[in-house]
């Protein structure tokens, strides 16, 4: 027996099919720290450094690459501070103060008013989209939907009864706004879908086979980065302003790598960073600008955001090194986050986060 979806209602009200000639592309960068987690406890997480990019500006350009041209930014963040992130792909953004929490639905109605646009796409900040995003429209499009929900086919033959991870991709259409109140927190899967079932509107999902990565918490965070630096590794075409070293890494013309170091792996070595003789980098690494490993350091699988330093003799597997962090000389780290107050580094700063183990 056929059990029938329960994103898809049996009788479905008629919706018009119309080209899309503008489409909206609203992208959810709230920050809320409870406490929990010790990446947001370091820095606003769609500010995140992966690959040495901020984390939002992968959505961002994955809707310009794709002709999205009217973009709003939803945020408690200043926006000053995501304008600097951005660089020049915030030029054309608008940017939404969601000061009282509106929810990823209420964000949705409030970046959408005053827009004639046909069709609404809704990105979560802290994913890297990987889907081709002409296609997403067109399958909106032709069946009719009020609002589409981008899962992952993680398991490369997903049934109709398997569970599908959202990939925190949404595509709306314009109907839906009726259903969001104009003030309060609405959210999106527990508010708005349940309301648009009830109310016998057609949803649907679309299943891509890209991975989609999803930063919430330090271990996702440590998975993205090594997604994105093999991604690179495979296309050695797209520079982005590094040069490929004999091993195949991603050197910055502005570092300094000495030559008896050791780089194995896709490895990426920001601008201004010198890496002394004897060190050895185990990938996926990711070195951010200005950062400094001394004569016999190991590091391996981990991420070292800007300014910081790592001592001779150290060892670092599957770390994440904070901004301007000074880890001791001959120091042993495996799965931990290192900032300012922790054992391994040297100096103190303002905010104290002990080390804290990465989730498995």
């Amino acid at each position: 027996m056929l059990q029938r979806n329960p994103y898809m209602p049996a009788v479905l009200p008629s919706a018009p099919k119309s080209p899309h000639r503008l489409v909206k592309g609203i992208v959810l960068a709230g920050v809320h720290d409870w406490g929990g987690c010790a990446l947001d406890a370091l820095l606003p997480r769609p500010l995140a450094p992966v690959a040495g990019r901020p984390l939002i500006r992968y959505a961002v350009e994955w809707l310009r690459s794709a002709g999205v041209s009217e973009l709003t930014i939803c945020s408690n963040l200043p926006a000053r501070r995501l304008v600097d992130a951005l660089g020049d792909a915030s030029d054309g953004v608008t940017f939404y103060q969601d000061v009282m929490p509106r929810g990823p639905a209420g964000c949705l109605f409030d970046a959408w008013s005053g827009s004639e646009a046909d069709a609404g796409v809704l990105v979560d900040g802290s994913t890297i989209p990987e889907c081709d995003l002409p296609a997403l429209l067109g399958e909106h499009e032709s069946g009719g939907a009020a609002l589409t929900v981008v899962v992952r086919e993680d398991s490369g033959h997903v049934r109709a009864t398997d569970f599908q991870p959202p990939a925190g991709i949404y595509v709306a259409s314009p109907s839906v706004l009726e259903h969001v109140a104009e003030s309060g927190y609405v959210d999106l899967k527990e508010g708005l879908i349940p309301a648009l079932y009830d109310r016998g509107y057609r949803m649907t999902t679309y299943g891509t086979a890209g991975t989609c990565p999803r930063v919430t918490g330090v271990a996702s965070y440590l998975a993205a980065n090594d997604w994105v630096l093999e991604r690179n590794w495979m296309r050695p075409e797209e520079l982005d302003g590094f040069e490929v070293a004999a091993e195949g890494s991603r050197i910055h013309p502005t570092a300094q790598v000495h030559r008896g170091a050791r780089l194995a792996g896709p490895v990426q070595v920001g601008a201004r960073s010198e890496i002394s003789d004897g060190v050895t980098l185990v990938g996926p690494v990711c070195i951010g600008s200005d950062v400094r490993i001394h004569d016999g350091a190991v590091i391996c699988r981990s991420v070292l955001w800007d300014s910081c330093e790592v001592g001779g003799e150290a060892h670092l597997d599957r770390c994440l090194v904070a901004q301007g962090a000074v880890i001791r000389r001959a120091a042993r780290a495996v799965g931990a986050v290192l900032a300012p107050g922790c054992a391994e580094v040297e100096r103190s700063g303002r905010r104290k986060v002990g080390t804290q183990a990465v989730p498995r």
